[in-house]
């Protein structure tokens, strides 16, 4: 059976022939249909390699798959073995490729991509390597020679549509719905700031608005008398003093003052 859709073929078959002087030497062929695909995050992507011998003995084959971050891929089969040799007569029970007015068979190999839900990016390369030996005479030491016969590469491309994402691990934010909460600066106010309002108390007066500014620049939450009539919206750092404990203050500063100055006296008159 020869594929059909693929008009690649014959041409990749004829350049592998004439074109590679590394054929002269080399059995091992091998074409694809298409070599880049799409596939939806959750979803599974295959690609088809078709490889063939030009010779009638049997080649041994491996093929393997590069590993590639998000992406789970799985060849198969890993190992064959194929035979090749021309013929005007194919049988329809396997596959077979045209060259010119003979036919190869094809040996398919199968590369399945799953892609995860979540992906880091939208473009991914796949490197896929087929390597062929064959089974030469007993040497004169004993034992079987393998000869490596050709090495096939492939770069197979799969686009994924979507969101991508840096990590695998969901964010806070994706957990919980929200981000980073913007908490207003507040400095508290100077050691003078607090003396002249001290004093105004002492004086009978009651604390004036305040502004303060942080190292920034950025404005402080201010202080004023409606504020002080309700404690609960003063900002941590202010003293709010009632108006009944002024007369206590005053008198408690006289006193202290009274001692302070005697204090004073009687050190002078010690000297």
């Amino acid at each position: 059976m020869v594929p059909k859709d693929s008009p690649l073929v014959f041409i990749a078959v004829m350049f592998c022939l004439f074109l590679s002087p590394a054929l002269s030497d080399s059995t091992l062929g091998g074409t694809m249909d298409i070599s880049s695909i799409q596939v939806s995050p959750g979803g599974v992507g295959k690609f088809e390699i078709y490889l063939f011998s030009l010779d009638d003995s049997e080649l041994d084959l491996s093929v393997s798959a590069g590993s590639v971050s998000d992406l789970q891929v799985e060849v198969a089969p890993k190992t064959l073995q194929i035979s090749g040799g021309e013929t005007y007569s194919p049988d329809p029970a396997y596959r077979w490729v045209i060259l010119g007015d003979k036919y190869v068979r094809i040996y398919p190999v199968y590369v399945y991509v799953r892609v995860p839900q979540k992906i880091t990016k939208n473009h991914y390369v796949i490197p896929v390597t087929v390597s062929g030996s064959t089974s030469l005479e007993t040497s004169s030491e004993g034992g079987v020679v393998q000869k490596v016969v050709q090495v096939l590469q492939y770069n197979l491309a799969v686009t994924v549509p979507g969101e991508t994402y840096p990590t695998d691990e969901p964010t806070i934010e994706e957990e919980f719905g929200f981000g980073e909460i913007d908490i207003p600066a507040y400095t508290l106010p100077s050691l003078s700031s607090i003396g002249s309002a001290v004093s105004q108390i002492l004086s009978g007066g009651s604390p004036s608005s305040s502004y303060e500014e942080n190292e920034d620049g950025d404005e402080g939450q201010p202080s004023s008398s409606e504020d002080t009539a309700n404690p609960k919206s003063v900002p941590s750092g202010y003293i709010v003093m009632e108006e009944q404990d002024n007369d206590s203050l005053v008198t408690f500063g006289l006193a202290a003052l009274i001692l302070v100055l005697l204090a004073t006296i009687f050190f002078l008159l010690k000297k």
